[in-house]
């Protein structure tokens, strides 16, 4: 059995992702104690832009939810580990 592909307009998931925002980094890039890039997220502003024609829609939609960063407020309670 096929899974079915959510259409690319289908914002949904978009929504879902943006529940609870507080914030985003500016810049989104997160060094190491020496000064070191370790992860860049603005390297990925170019998903703000139109999709080419050359790219599946369904994976550009999918980097798109993948390389939204934001700092998030939870409204259900989280586990807490035994000390």
């Amino acid at each position: 059995m096929m899974a079915t592909l959510t259409p690319p307009a289908d914002r949904t998931d978009f929504a879902d992702a943006d529940r609870g925002f507080l914030g985003a980094l500016h810049p989104c890039v997160v060094r190491d104690a020496t000064g070191r890039v370790v992860w860049d997220n603005d390297a990925f502003d170019f998903l703000d832009r139109d999709r080419s024609p050359t790219v599946h829609p369904h994976l550009w939609r999918q980097a798109r939810l993948c390389a939204k960063q934001a700092l998030d407020c939870s409204t259900r309670p989280t586990p807490r580990s035994p000390s």
